[in-house]
């Protein structure tokens, strides 16, 4: 009679057994998948920083080159009708 009682209860002790060892690989992947998502995150925001500092230089280059055209054509302008 023990053994007729006991024969459930191990099965159910294996099968909350399988389920505990499920679920501690399920939050291992879970664990894996957020350091990896948190370290995409940081190189993302390093690239972002590193694109504004680019567009920030490339926005002051063509004010330059903007400003060398415009002396460009008033130098030309002057020498069209004088020898320079």
């Amino acid at each position: 009679m023990a053994w007729e009682q006991v024969a459930p209860l191990s099965a159910r002790i294996e099968e909350v057994t399988q389920v505990a060892s499920e679920r501690d690989t399920f939050k291992s992947r879970a664990k894996e998948a957020t350091s990896s998502a948190e370290a995409i995150v940081g190189q993302l925001g390093a690239e972002q920083a590193a694109h504004l500092l680019m567009k920030g230089a490339l926005a002051e280059a063509l004010k330059v080159a903007e400003a060398s055209r415009v002396e460009v054509l008033a130098w030309k302008k002057k020498c069209e009708g004088e020898s320079c």
